[in-house]
């Protein structure tokens, strides 16, 4: 029963997913992945800044840096260092490829509103210009016969029609941006599930290899 549960049972990892950005309206991810090996258990955990160069060295051994393969621990085997590798590149790519899809977003879609808004500023038709008006007759309100819609705001079917216009010209003018990022975009995350295919299937050898050890 000790061996069943040692294979099936997975350390616990938590994913937080945070609102929508403003511009880009991608929703930002915060990757929690669990340590792949046990802590040290002459760890020294104390904040202290007084601590000294013995514990400061071991602390140093237990930080997994983001950007350098040479900061995990001495004292794993191969194995185990392939697999932190692996894992790395993992969390890397997932890291890279949210990179990528929300500075895409972020610049498309701000030229996308700024273009629209030229579009709905040409619409609108400057207020016409009122000379001031002489001391001895004074302005008098516009009776309602002779009131007509405000200049500055365009019919809504001259309105649609505009927009359909730049909606369609949008559309061919970034084809060839589409294309290209949907390309790398397949190609980014073909790559990040087959990084992450290799780590599970490397954490399921880890286990059996520890379960065969137990035994």
């Amino acid at each position: 029963m000790l061996g069943r549960r040692l294979v099936h049972r997975s350390a616990c990892a938590y994913t937080l997913v945070g609102p929508p950005h403003p511009i880009s309206n991608l929703r930002p991810v915060l990757y929690d992945d669990p340590p792949p090996l046990p802590n040290r258990k002459n760890t020294n955990t104390s904040t202290n800044t007084s601590t000294n160069t013995n514990t400061n060295t071991t602390n140093t051994n237990n930080i997994r840096h983001p950007y350098s393969l040479r900061e995990f621990r001495h004292d794993a085997d191969a194995h185990a260092q392939y697999t932190l590798a692996s894992e790395l590149r993992y969390k890397l790519a997932q890291e890279q490829l949210d990179a990528f899809n929300h500075n895409y977003w972020l610049e498309s879609n701000t030229r996308f509103e700024a273009a629209k808004q030229s579009v709905l500023d040409s619409l609108r038709a400057p207020e016409p210009s009122q000379s001031p008006s002489s001391p001895s007759h004074p302005p008098t309100s516009p009776t309602p016969s002779h009131t007509s819609p405000s200049p500055t705001h365009p019919d809504p079917l001259t309105l649609e029609r505009a927009l359909s216009e730049f909606y369609k010209k949008w559309v061919v003018q970034e084809s060839a941006r589409q294309a290209a990022y949907s390309a790398e975009w397949r190609r980014r995350n073909a790559e990040t599930i087959l990084l992450a295919a290799r780590v599970e299937y490397q954490r399921f050898k880890a286990r059996i290899s520890r379960t065969l050890g137990m035994s």
